[in-house]
């Protein structure tokens, strides 16, 4: 871990949706320890990007099994830093949380997380894909997400993406921007070739006056005896209507964890 504090209004946050959610937490200096024993911990820290204001980064660094520190981070856009941060807590639990909360504190909620186990030379793996969150100021016709499709590639091409034998974060993200297309695969916060080749291969048409974009969030955990996950559920803080059975289309709409409660809390 760095030197840096964790800032206590992010800390007060996490443990607000962590205990909602079932799962003990409290605030310990620069992380929120988890569980009933502490043994894992997790932060967020929030930087502006560069001197603009309206942009505040969001990272979140968690400890997975075996120590292994897993990251990722998103970008809220807002009037002002205080909407802005807002927006990118809005961000973290509608891509990043639902997965984190089931491959490593053990909740999975269905409603929230797709769970698929897969099967690789180095072992078998629990992988946990959260939904598309999509961001636009055109119509999201124009510019379809990847979807469910997409997924199975990720699924069908694991072997070749999950070589070390740790847990492992991916973050997909596409966007369209007046017809240019933007696309970003990391795997560990790094790009990974095998899953831009997956990306590049989802063919995109778009007819974009305006911005699109499409992220999603997911975590391999080594499987050993049973599920990385201990609980099965659905979320009752959440409100995610479907456009169908797939992983297309869930639109997060914060409910308890709504963005009045991230401005009571980022004041």
């Amino acid at each position: 871990m760095t030197d840096a504090p964790i800032d206590t209004r992010l800390g007060d946050f996490l443990v607000h949706v962590l205990l909602d959610h079932g799962v003990a937490a409290r605030q310990d200096g620069e992380v929120v320890r988890v569980g009933d024993d502490g043994s894992r911990w997790v932060r967020l820290l929030a930087t502006r990007e560069g001197r603009n204001a309206r942009l505040v980064r969001l990272q979140v660094d968690a400890e997975g099994p075996g120590g292994v520190v897993l990251s990722d981070a998103v970008v809220g856009v807002g009037r002002d830093a205080e909407e802005a941060s807002a927006d990118a807590l809005q961000q973290f639990c509608g891509s990043d949380f639902h997965v984190l909360l089931a491959g490593l504190w053990g909740v999975l909620e269905e409603d929230q997380v797709e769970h698929r186990v897969v099967a690789t030379e180095h072992g078998s793996w629990d992988v946990y894909f959260g939904g598309w969150v999509s961001r636009w100021t055109a119509s999201q016709d124009t510019f379809p997400c990847p979807g469910a499709a997409f997924v199975a590639n990720v699924v069908e091409a694991s072997p070749e993406i999950l070589v070390e034998r740790r847990a492992h974060v991916g973050r997909i993200f596409v966007a369209a921007n007046d017809e240019r297309i933007t696309y970003e695969a990391l795997l560990d916060m790094e790009p990974n070739e095998r899953l831009d080749g997956l990306l590049r291969s989802v063919p995109l048409a778009p007819r974009v006056s305006g911005f699109v974009s499409h992220r999603l969030f997911f975590l391999a955990v080594p499987r050993d005896d049973g599920p990385t996950h201990t609980r099965v559920g659905r979320c009752s803080q959440f409100e995610v209507p479907r456009k169908s059975s797939s992983n297309v289309g869930r639109w997060v709409a914060l409910a308890a964890v709504s963005i009045g409660l991230a401005y009571a809390l980022l004041r």
